[in-house]
């Protein structure tokens, strides 16, 4: 199976998104409800949100470069060709469909998207009507609420994937938000929304695997892998992983292979629950388990190795004594971990 290419969300203008604090403030200052959505069962939100009484917009031309990734986007992943298609579109067709988009609480000038930011990278990337774009600027939204809009907008575009919904939903409950209240915004219910939890408990390789295949990793296949990640290990799961991707293998085949797992299952050495977690980028994660021990994953770029060294046994030896491995090197009196 041919792997996809992804363009990371991030600003490509190097433009910083939104930061936490000025969020909060954004937000405690509108004081109104978020957008409601309706209840369908199973099936997400509906075509239109309901946005608040409030809320008013304008159409009008905006410059694309000057539009910034919501700090909580509905939508991690856009491929390179994705964008082409998009851009041959806008250039055959001209735009058929304006952006969603609130002004900058902080910087005059720029916009925080609510919807459209393919559209945005499209005009961006191939540069077309000098990056030109046609926005309905909103008044009376927070950075939040247009995120939702912009969740609702790509439902009813069938434009979301499993991994998609997965990391919107999660990065709303790491910010305080109760999975009761996103099954509320949503319609989808918990349990349907443990599915989509499931891809948290993936380990680095596996959930990059996702991020890659998000067609054949979905939130059921993600609930699969963490059971097998449960009764198993982590090179088992990214095996059986590496196969169902590979071989094109069915979902009856994954569950099957888990089922096996289950019933060769042998008791295993105890390992202390994770009391704290947090992903960096791509490839980073650090946990903490409840016994102290701290397990960290992340690769640093070359040239900044001999900092991260540097800054890394500084901080270790505040809280451990400082001892050379056997046969390790030492770089200006320093010893590496």
């Amino acid at each position: 199976m041919k792997q996809r290419v992804f363009r990371p969300v991030e600003d490509p203008v190097n433009a910083p998104t939104v930061s936490s604090k000025i969020v909060k403030e954004n937000r405690l200052a509108v004081k109104m409800p978020l957008p409601e959505f309706s209840n369908e069962q199973e099936s997400g939100v509906g075509r239109d949100a309901v946005l608040p009484d409030r809320a008013e917009a304008k159409l009008k031309m905006i410059d694309a470069r000057h539009v910034i990734q919501n700090s909580h986007p509905p939508r991690q992943l856009y491929t390179d060709e994705a964008i082409k298609v998009i851009a041959e579109s806008i250039k055959r067709d001209g735009q058929r469909d304006p952006i969603h988009v609130i002004e900058h609480p902080a910087r005059p000038g720029h916009f925080i998207i609510g919807d459209g930011w393919t559209r945005v990278q499209a005009i961006r990337s191939y540069e077309i009507n000098d990056c030109q774009i046609l926005a309905r600027v909103h008044s009376g939204l927070s950075e939040e609420q247009a995120s939702w809009l912009g969740y609702a907008q790509n439902e009813s575009r069938s434009q979301h994937t499993d991994f998609d919904r997965a990391m919107f939903f999660q990065g709303w409950h790491h910010s305080g938000l109760k999975w009761e209240e996103i099954s509320r915004r949503t319609g989808l219910s918990k349990t349907l929304l443990s599915f989509y939890a499931s891809y948290e408990k993936l380990p680095t390789e596996i959930l990059n695997t996702a991020r890659n295949f998000p067609e054949k990793i979905t939130a059921t296949v993600a609930q699969q892998l963490a059971r097998a990640v449960e009764l198993s290990d982590e090179s088992k799961a990214m095996l059986l992983t590496s196969r169902f991707v590979s071989g094109d293998m069915p979902q009856k085949w994954l569950k099957d292979e888990v089922a096996k797992l289950s019933v060769e299952k042998k008791p295993r050495e105890h390992r202390p629950a994770v009391s704290f977690q947090r992903r960096f980028g791509v490839d980073g994660a650090y946990k903490q388990r409840s016994d102290g021990r701290v397990e960290m994953m992340v690769a640093i770029p070359l040239e900044r190795t001999d900092e991260f060294n540097t800054r890394m046994v500084a901080l270790l030896s505040e809280f451990m004594e400082q001892q050379n491995e056997p046969g390790g090197s030492a770089k200006d009196g320093q010893s590496f971990v």
